[in-house]
């Protein structure tokens, strides 16, 4: 589990003393409590070789989402449960070059969190109150050359 994580504020030699309290209160040594728990993501592809020069792919992954509302914050967005749905293809132009390009959609769960909380009583909220959803959709392309 990935319980901790801790931001150190060691140099502050830029602040004066005439700043506001305010600004030392924002760069102090701060505790952010995870409490992530582990999950086990399934995921499942296949491609099929078309013919010489075409290849195509396709895939799905379910990720659940490893952190608690009690700590969820804007550090990681992860809003829930996620689905991935992916598919691509390659195209081979000769020995040498080919050409890839793979498309992907992420669809999260949607999470809603009453009021936010100090989990470890250190005067920061520890996570954010709200209702929160999420999507995204990805492209990766690539020229390959081989020497």
């Amino acid at each position: 589990d990935f319980q901790d994580f801790v931001v150190k504020v060691s140099d502050r030699k830029y602040l004066r003393d005439d700043y506001p309290n305010t600004w030392r209160t924002l760069l102090t040594d701060v505790t952010f409590p995870f409490g992530w728990e582990n999950k086990i993501k399934v995921s499942l592809g296949v491609e099929r070789t078309l013919n010489d020069r075409w290849t195509i792919r396709g895939g799905y992954m379910y990720d659940p989402s490893p952190i608690p509302d009690n700590t969820f914050s804007e550090l990681f967005m992860d809003t829930g449960t996620k689905d991935h749905f992916h598919g691509g293809a390659s195209f081979v132009l000769n020995d040498r070059v080919t050409f890839d390009g793979a498309l992907e959609g992420v669809f999260f769960g949607s999470r809603t969190i009453g009021e936010a909380t100090d989990t470890n009583g250190d005067r920061y909220f520890d996570n954010l109150g709200g209702e929160f959803t999420n999507q995204s959709f990805n492209t990766t392309w690539s020229l390959n050359y081989r020497f």
